[in-house]
């Protein structure tokens, strides 16, 4: 039923998706906040904060309350397991075969 109905994503991009593949979409740019950026740091990590750069702390995840929508840096509580470890079941759902 997912596939019957098509929207334009992202807005504004005349790109016709279904409901599936839009979903697919946004996991996969959430997923991009888990990744590391081209200094080797997770997204999430807050560029001035030395501490990340510590070989202690430069493989730790933290889940954070709610991160900043353009660079992904996490803001709030960093001991959250609510909605942030929903991640999990993200990867479990993407569907690569799209």
């Amino acid at each position: 039923m997912a596939k019957k109905y098509q929207f334009e994503f992202p807005a504004g991009s005349g790109n016709k998706l279904n409901l599936k593949q839009i979903a697919n979409q946004l996991t996969r740019r959430i997923l991009k906040i888990f990744e590391r950026n081209g200094e080797g740091q997770y997204q999430y990590h807050s560029s001035h904060h030395p501490v990340w750069s510590k070989d202690h702390f430069k493989d730790h995840h933290l889940f954070h309350e709610f991160f900043h929508g353009d660079t992904g840096q996490g803001l709030g509580a960093s001991h959250q397991t609510g909605w942030t470890a929903l991640i999990v079941n993200l990867l479990l759902e993407l569907d690569e075969d799209e």
